[in-house]
């Protein structure tokens, strides 16, 4: 079925004399809120381990934890995100061709790269750098046979508006049959003066509401009423599939340094590995909608050793001494952690808030020098368990910029050392993607 419709959207826009409403798949971008970034959620500092679903898009960015020294107005993260296979087509992959090769794996992937300062000078800064993909996406009305059908009947009735010039005008009412027989009754000669003279009277005035709407069709408001019921078609779509089923998957590295982020001293530190899936909870469409996410985490963090412990002899002393000096870089450690994450919104696609609880697991397994000369390691492990609850808002402000901000409660447990702990938690950033009506080329 949706081979069909694509064939009737191309022979439409592509029938001689129709070029007034665009057929690229830029043009029709989808104004949902920005995901969560890989490369961003690598460096993030934020508990939240869930990496959500959400449209394809072709170009987007997050900015976040403002509000901390010492540019407080500045933020201290930033994350892009870009769809290479868009990107490189955007000014020629139509609608048609997107929705033939909708399952084509290229559209569903992005890269994403991140960087986050980590002191308060912002010269040492980390890099993220990311990789995601979906795999299943219900909400893309660029592949909905539903919508290809309607916005293929939106199409149809732009291209019947036919533009005319007077001298076509007076052709087309030379042939036209009605008009022809009445002139034909009025010049007959048999009939009545009066008949003819009704007969000439009906001929003109079918001729002049014949010519009146012919005319009407060279107003451009008709084609503009065409484009303002597809953009209602959209918007209506947008709102009816915020919540839509799709799942994705992503990967992404930390690598960090110890002074700026182009130093050759560029190190590896961790990578995560995150799958979720978006469940629409709604089975008839309404204003207000539910949608339930789930995802699982892992990664593995790594720091090598930097430097060793010393011991330093104290010359001045009457007494030979000698003191051990403790480097905190003087140990190692790996750390593998897992997540579970559940989230639950509510809301329009404009406005919705969602509340969010998570279980967190995590293995550190550190070695620390002892002795430097005899290169003698004291080997421990420690093991966590971090429960976090949070609640939050996601607000569309404005086309193509959104806000998400969020309170919560972390608790943990050293389950090795029997340490407990707790801290309240909060975050707020700016999301932005290219909007519906911004022409990227």
């Amino acid at each position: 079925m949706r081979r069909g419709l694509v064939i009737i959207i191309t022979s439409l826009f592509w029938s001689t004399g129709f070029a007034q409403i665009s057929d690229l798949a830029k043009d029709y971008k989808q104004d949902f809120v920005t995901p969560e970034h890989p490369a961003f959620m690598i460096l993030d500092e934020q508990p939240s381990e869930i990496l959500r679903p959400s449209n394809i898009k072709e170009f987007s960015t997050i900015t976040s934890e403002y509000f901390k020294g010492p540019a407080y107005v500045l933020p201290r993260s930033f994350s892009m995100e870009i769809s290479p296979a868009l990107l490189l087509r955007a000014n020629n992959l139509t609608v048609q061709d997107y929705a033939k090769k909708s399952n084509w794996i290229g559209y569903g992937c992005r890269i994403s790269v991140a960087t986050r300062a980590v002191d308060d000078s912002w010269q040492k800064r980390n890099l993220g750098l990311g990789f995601r993909m979906t795999l299943f996406d219900d909400g893309d009305f660029r592949k909905d046979s539903v919508f290809l059908a309607d916005f293929a009947a939106l199409v149809k009735e732009a291209h019947s508006i036919t533009k005319y010039n007077s001298a076509s005008i007076t052709t087309i009412l030379a042939d036209d049959p009605e008009l022809m027989a009445l002139e034909k009754l009025a010049s007959d000669v048999s009939l009545s003066t009066e008949k003819q003279i009704k007969y000439n009277n009906d001929y003109n005035d079918l001729r002049q509401r014949k010519k009146a709407l012919l005319a009407s069709t060279n107003d451009s408001t008709l084609y503009k009423s065409v484009e303002e019921k597809i953009v209602t078609l959209r918007k209506n779509y947008v709102e009816a599939n915020w919540n839509a089923t799709r799942v994705d998957w992503g990967i992404a590295t930390k690598l960090i340094t110890p002074d700026t982020i182009v130093s050759k001293n560029l190190q590896y530190n961790k990578t995560s590995f995150w799958v979720t899936g978006a469940l629409r909870l709604n089975k008839k469409t309404r204003k207000v909608q539910h949608q339930l996410l789930t995802g699982l985490n892992f990664n593995h963090e790594h720091r090598g050793l930097q430097t060793l412990d010393s011991l330093m002899t104290n010359p001045d002393s009457s007494v030979s001494s000698v003191t051990y000096v403790y480097n905190p870089d003087s140990s190692m450690f790996n750390k593998i952690g897992y997540t579970l994450s559940l989230r639950y919104y509510l809301g329009t696609n404009r406005v919705k808030g969602f509340v969010e609880a998570q279980l967190k697991g995590e293995s550190f397994f550190q070695e620390k020098s002892l002795d430097l000369e005899n290169n003698i390691f004291q080997k421990s492990t420690q093991h966590v368990v971090d429960f976090t609850f949070k609640a939050g808002m996601e607000v569309n402000v404005s086309d193509g910029i959104w806000v998400n901000a969020n309170v919560g409660y972390s608790a943990k447990k050293n389950t090795t050392l029997g340490i407990n702990s707790s801290d309240f938690i909060y975050g707020f950033d700016l999301r932005f993607n290219l909007p519906e009506k911004f022409k990227l080329f």
